[in-house]
This record gives structure tokens, C-alpha cells and sequence, in this order.
């Protein structure tokens, strides 16, 4: 175990001569590919000048060592081996991960950034910050040349996070990550995210399926014989990312600042005034040569560059100014306000911006039409127009909760919380392998609920109810457990409401997950018989 006099040792006398404190290898110095016939120890090495990003030591500079396999031609790093333009990464967690070709993150400081992210809701840009500010210790790196920039970036951090994540998932399973080597570090772990996504809606979270223990289950008696009471709690956060345009339409973007899909591309090229499909007037306009629709545009784009903008979005996000946005925002994207706008015209051509405050979720009959956003009855004489300059955004995050804070599913809702959509969402949530149907769901709107699911044979032994009283008059679960989780996952709405949708959904579902884990604990610690359920 070096000390502290021991570094600065590798700094006076090694760095210049090129030794330093930290060289990171291959786990193994043979080729292990099942299909190489290569029993001979490697050789052909090759090191790289890297740095470290640790926990207690600050940035460090480091060499990273590959061995070459030239049967196979197989690369061997320390996270992974490459192989026909594919890298496999090893079993387990690295202790180094690697995040770029010389950048490597120490997985005790990747997973501190992880439980930040968790419990206090910090965002990857401010974590770099926190990082450069405390810990990375640049006053050691001075008056020293190694070749690289040592500033940690945004990118840096999430890639640690993406990684670790996917990784400990994949030990979980007793399996290995595969992701292709070539093109931009972001993109080679989109389809791995994906996976992993789809993996949870086919058969559920983690460890939560078939859970069950004392605050979520009951067992009574009931004409001499035991009973079983099993509850869910519906509810949704309004957070809502980009979407297409076209309402809703579930394709996904193909960029972060399109307004349609690839589906629907056509319409960036027509007028953003709705029922209105004339071309635009010019590739910089949203606009047809329409001079009313040109002056509405004008006056987006004025309201969007305004002090009135700046002084909404301050008192928007007051309660979060503690949170950075991940990515950099368009500041003709009027889309950072989620209040319902409109525009009227009266008689002498002046244009007035109107809005009504969102309804946020609340459960309607269906999303197969648009909803209203214009006023009745406008002002005598107006006329009254709805736009779409900016992006649309999802509706909301449907959650299913249990009584005892368990995180049971989440899914994405993206014209309007539909209830047709959420009880679909939970008949096929409690349809996954080892799952259990509830025997009583709270929801907001269980009234409309009831009426739909009437139709449904499998909700015919479902009871619906706003809450449920014992025979005492108390609560016989505690339904504001959907409440308490709102006001914890509200709080991510910052970090991610510009990510893709790759991102966006594997990011929460491993907060959903990580959050799950801390709430089984102390649900065991206070004795509730946390359990599983075997049919």
C-alpha cells in the first residue's frame, strides 16, 4: 500500500522518466478465447499513457498494457477483449473502468457518483464539478506534461455510470457485455441500454416481482377462513422527454433537437400552425409565407429571447437550482415551459401569447385525439391559432407502486394518461413470468378505471378502490406510498428531460432499481418478513 510520500516520489523521480504509480494490465497474459489453439503466453505488448480518475488520490497519471493474440487476432485491454470489431467485456466489475481510450474512472468513485445521483439527485455536470473541486487534485499535476487534458467532462461520468450499470447488471445475470468497438463511445452502448430496457418490461424489475411481505400483503379472516389482500398503487410524475410531434406517436427521435420522428420527418418542412400543411417559407423558418402565421412565429421567437422567458424558467425551477441540465438547450426551444399555449389575434392584427396551467396526470378516456388547448370562447372578434414551434414531450411517467414503497413498474405515457393506457400497462406489468395480479388497485381515477376494466375478464377479481378502511377505521395500506415516491422521482426531472429515449428509460429504471434494493433493506430492518412469493 503506497503512501502519500510514495506518490510524490513517482512524481519527482518517475514521471519524467516514464514510471508511474499506477499501470494498469489484462487480467490474463494467455489467450482465452475458446476457439484459439494459441496455449503460448502473450508478448506482443503494447502500453499507452493514460489517467486515472480516483477517489482518494486524485487524477493520476497511469500506462495501460494490451497483449495481441496473432492466432486469433484478438486485443486484450483491462476492461475487455476486441475481436472482430466487437468488444467483450469480462465477468464481474473492472476495478478501472474505462470510459475512453486514456481515461479510466476508480469503480469505488464511479459508484459514489452513482448513490449521489440516487439519493440526493445530483447530475453528471455538477458530479464533474464536485469531482474538479474537491478531490481531483490538480496542484499534484502541476508543472508536469502527460500528454493529456486531466479535466474530467459531463460525458466522462455518464459513460462511467452507463457502464458500471450495464456491467453489474450483466454480473448479476452471470453474463458477459458485448458492444460494438468501433464508432463514438456514447452510441456503442445504446443498443446494450435497449436490451436492458426491453429485458425489464418482458419480465419485470429485479427482485420485485414476486416480492411480498407485511405492508403489501395482508392476510385476514373472513367467514372462518384466511384470506389474502394483495395491493398496487397507480400513480404518475409529470417529467416528460422529447417526442415526436405528432401526438401520440411512440416512434423515437432520431436527434435530440428534431421535432418529428423519422416516420413523420416530412413535417419539419411544413407550417408549425396547426391545421396548416402549406411548406414552410425558408429552411430558418417554422413558418408558410402566410404573413399572419409569420407573425406568430415572430412573436415565439420573441417571447422564447425575452426577459419574461428568463424570469418563467427562474421561478419554474427554483426548487431545483441545485441541478444542471445534461445537455445544452436551443434558446428558440420555447418547449422548457410545459404550460398549454395558444396565440390570438384581434382585429387590428396584434398577437397575444395565452396559456393555461397543465393538467399533468390525470387519468382521461383515451389519447386518441388531441386535447383542446384553446379557450371556448376567445374574445370577441380574435382569432385564435395553436402552434407547434418547439418539441413535444411525453405526457408522464405511470408508476406501479406497493404499499410498502416497493417500485413495482414504470412506463411512459405519450399523448395523455389515458386509463385504457394504464390498465393495459398493468394487465401486462402483472403478466410477466412469476408476477401475482393484485387484488385491489388504487388509482386517482378508479371510478373511470372500473367502468373500462368492466369489459376485461382479467380485472373481473380486481377490486378498485381510492383506499381502504379495516374494520377499525384505519388505513388498511398505506396509499400515499405512490405520494412519497412522486416527491423522490419528481426530482430527476432536471437531469433528464433532454436524453434520448435509450438513456432516458435505462437511467431511471436504475434509479427505480437501486432505490428498490435501499427500500427492501429497510423494510427487512424493521421487520416487515420481506419474502417471495413461489405459485
Amino acid at each position: 500500500m503506497l503512501i502519500h510520500d510514495d506518490y510524490m516520489k513517482f512524481k519527482q523521480f518517475g514521471w519524467d522518466r516514464g514510471l508511474t504509480a499506477y499501470t494498469i494490465y489484462p487480467p490474463n497474459n494467455i489467450c482465452v478465447n475458446s476457439k484459439c489453439t494459441n496455449g503460448r503466453i502473450l508478448k506482443k505488448a503494447k502500453s499507452r499513457r493514460i489517467v486515472v480518475y480516483t477517489l482518494d488520490k486524485g487524477v493520476q497519471p497511469a500506462w495501460a498494457v494490451t497483449l495481441y493474440c496473432p492466432d486469433c487476432n484478438s486485443t486484450y485491454h483491462n476492461n475487455f477483449v476486441v475481436q472482430d470489431k466487437y468488444r467483450t467485456y469480462y465477468h464481474g466489475l473492472p476495478h478501472y473502468i474505462e470510459v475512453g481510450e486514456h481515461r479510466y474512472i476508480e469503480d469505488r468513485l464511479a459508484k459514489m457518483w452513482i448513490n449521489h445521483m440516487l439519493v440526493a439527485w445530483v447530475s453528471a455536470t455538477n458530479l464533474g464539478k464536485l469531482y474538479e473541486m474537491s478531490l481531483a487534485q490538480h496542484d499534484y499535476l502541476n508543472d508536469t506534461d502527460w500528454q493529456f487534458i486531466t479535466w474530467l467532462s459531463t460525458a466522462q461520468v455518464w459513460d462511467s455510470f452507463v457502464i458500471y450499470s450495464l456491467l453489474d447488471d450483466k454480473r448479476q445475470a452471470h453474463e458477459q457485455l458485448q458492444v460494438p468497438h468501433d464508432g463514438i463511445q456514447a452510441d456503442c452502448f445504446k443498443n446494450a441500454m435497449k436490451e436492458r430496457n426491453e429485458h425489464i418490461v418482458l419480465y419485470g424489475q429485479p427482485d420485485v416481482v414476486n416480492h411480498a411481505c407485511d405492508k403489501c400483503v395482508r392476510i385476514y379472516e373472513k367467514d372462518g377462513e384466511l384470506c389474502e389482500c394483495q395491493a398496487i398503487i397507480g400513480d404518475g410524475v409529470s417529467i416528460g422527454r422529447p417526442c415526436c410531434g405528432v401526438f401520440a406517436c411512440t416512434k423515437n427521435l432520431e436527434n435530440n433537437r428534431h421535432r418529428f420522428c423519422g416516420d413523420h420527418y416530412d413535417k419539419h418542412s411544413e407550417c408549425a400552425i396547426k391545421r396548416c400543411d402549406a411548406p414552410i417559407s425558408a429552411p430558418t423558418s417554422k413558418t408558410c409565407a402566410d404573413q399572419e402565421h409569420k407573425k406568430i412565429e415572430q412573436k415565439y421567437i420573441e417571447k422564447g429571447t425575452s426577459i419574461f422567458l428568463f424570469k418563467e424558467c427562474s421561478q419554474k425551477w427554483q426548487d431545483n437550482k441545485n441541478h444542471a441540465e445534461e445537455s445544452s438547450a436551443d434558446p428558440n426551444d420555447v418547449d422548457l415551459c410545459d404550460d398549454l399555449e395558444w396565440y390570438e389575434v384581434n382585429q387590428q392584427g396584434n398577437i397575444y401569447v395565452e396559456a393555461q396551467q397543465n393538467r399533468g396526470t390525470v387519468g382521461v378516456d383515451d389519447d386518441s385525439m388531441e386535447p383542446e388547448k384553446c379557450p371556448e370562447k376567445p374574445a370577441a372578434g380574435n382569432w385564435v391559432f395553436k402552434a407547434q414551434f418547439g418539441r413535444r414531450r411525453t405526457s408522464d411517467e405511470q408508476f406501479l407502486i406497493r404499499p410498502c414503497g416497493v417500485i413495482y413498474a414504470c412506463a411512459t405515457m405519450y399523448g395523455t394518461e389515458a386509463v385504457s393506457n394504464v390498465l393495459c400497462f398493468t394487465q401486462n406489468t402483472f403478466s410477466v413470468p412469476g408476477a401475482r395480479k393484485p387484488t385491489h388497485i388504487f388509482y386517482d381515477s378508479n371510478c373511470l378505471a372500473h367502468q373500462q376494466a368492466e369489459s376485461n375478464p382479467w380485472f373481473q377479481d380486481i377490486g378498485m378502490y381510492v383506499d381502504l378502511l379495516d374494520e377499525d377505521g384505519k388505513w388498511y395500506f398505506n396509499s400515499s406510498a405512490a405520494e412519497q415516491h412522486n416527491a423522490w422521482f419528481g426530482q430527476y426531472l432536471p437531469i433528464c428531460r433532454d436524453m434520448l429515449p435509450e438513456k432516458y428509460d435505462f437511467f431511471l429504471d436504475e434509479m427505480c432499481r437501486l432505490q428498490n434494493v435501499e427500500t427492501l433493506k429497510v423494510n427487512d430492518k424493521r421487520g416487515y418478513n420481506v419474502r417471495t412469493i413461489q405459485d
